[in-house]
């Protein structure tokens, strides 16, 4: 028996489609209904403003959802149930308030909604715990990394002693905080008695928590680099995941030798694996890292050797993929007949496939390389995550 989707769920289903007023306008006609039916400051009022406030806030309507989320906090709570849902609303407008960077509020909102939260639920419940994340995650951001620091172990303790999933964001965050503080300590820590999916979290959640523009990211990803490879091996999913997170990093903070290398790993990884079409792309991101950090000769090389590696798998459009950037890069190094050669074999290696856009993608870099047109650039281009 199937479950019909609640209106949040297709809220959020509209959303994927673009249809963002759609969305708005369903959620707003729940809240309507649940007036009609509950009256304002009602439990059952309070959940659908916190709804809408979702709503609006993964539609980047950041006031009208800390509106909402007020709302949802200001209604008094009538039972146990509604006690509970009233601290995830609190949460919910805390986390708000500093996406919008208004932390002063935020701080005051996160910070009582912790104390609710132990008064409710005991400190030894992972409940508690839940307000103490983000509330580490703000002082961070406020620069009180002492503060931070201190709170995220108390979290940390708390979900470990219970054995909660959410371990892994805390333990995430603890790393984080731990190398903005710059002790020198371990930031990983305890890992071989956590499971393989545990840790597999931790990586995703750090690669999330980094901020691209700090260059400080740079070697904490290469900390959690080096403690995935001896915890999960050096061909692990979640170890290429996070050399392909230093790759794309290196590219943003401009370390093109960095990048070079950390995709290089990936691709020796690939090729031990046997996994070749993963192999492909991870080559195409490595002469676009040459060309990038300016060694032409090398990424020409790379894409030849990256030709030869796709033709044979033998699938027309992944060497007509191949093919339009080995003959864009030759056009940038100013090798024009080669480049137009390259090209037209783009062209005729996508129309043997099935892939429509391909083919167009391959006729429009064919035409573009023809063109006397004066100051057209080829668009930048990046390597994908593993």
């Amino acid at each position: 028996m199937t479950t019909s989707p609640t209106p949040v769920e297709l809220a959020f289903a509209l959303m994927r489609e673009g249809r963002i007023g759609d969305a708005e306008n369903l959620m707003t006609r729940e809240l309507q209904a649940a007036t009609d039916r509950s009256g304002p400051g009602s439990p059952e009022w309070a959940s659908a403003q916190c709804d809408l406030g979702t709503v609006l806030l993964n539609a980047d309507q950041l006031p009208r959802a800390i509106e909402c989320y007020r709302y949802a906090v200001s209604a008094p709570p009538r039972d146990t149930e509604s006690r509970k849902d009233q601290l995830t609303y609190r949460l919910n407008l805390g986390s708000a308030l500093r996406l919008a960077g208004r932390l002063d509020e935020a701080e005051a909102e996160l910070r009582r909604g912790v104390e609710e939260r132990l008064e409710f639920y005991g400190r030894a419940h992972p409940g508690y715990a839940f307000g103490l994340e983000p509330l580490a995650a703000l002082l961070r951001q406020r620069g009180d990394v002492p503060g931070a620091r201190q709170v995220i172990e108390e979290a940390v303790a708390n979900l470990w002693d219970s054995g909660h999933e959410r371990v892994a964001s805390a333990l995430a965050l603890r790393a984080v905080i731990v190398h903005a503080g710059g002790t020198g300590e371990p930031l990983f820590v305890g890992w071989h008695q956590l499971p393989d999916d545990v840790v597999e979290e931790i990586g995703r959640s750090v690669t999330q928590l980094l901020d691209d523009d700090d260059p400080a990211a740079q070697p904490l990803l290469t900390s959690l680099v080096a403690a995935l490879e001896e915890r999960l091996g050096v061909d692990h999913q979640a170890t290429l995941n996070a050399l392909a997170a230093l790759a794309n990093l290196g590219r943003v903070l401009g370390d093109p030798s960095g990048r070079v290398e950390a995709i290089e790993r990936v691709l020796a990884s690939y090729d031990r694996q046997g996994r070749q079409e993963e192999a492909v792309m991870a080559a195409l991101g490595l002469a676009m890292a040459q060309d990038e950090a300016g060694d032409a000769e090398a990424a020409l090389h790379t894409y030849a050797s990256t030709s030869a590696r796709a033709e044979r798998i033998g699938r027309p459009e992944l060497t007509s993929q191949v093919l339009r950037n080995w003959g864009l890069a030759l056009k940038d190094g100013g090798h024009a007949g080669p480049a137009e050669h390259r090209l037209s074999e783009a062209v005729s290696q996508a129309r043997r496939g099935a892939d429509h856009d391909m083919v167009g993608r391959a006729c429009v870099a064919l035409g573009l390389s023809s063109s006397t047109t004066v100051g057209w650039r080829r668009p930048a281009r990046s390597w994908r995550r593993a």
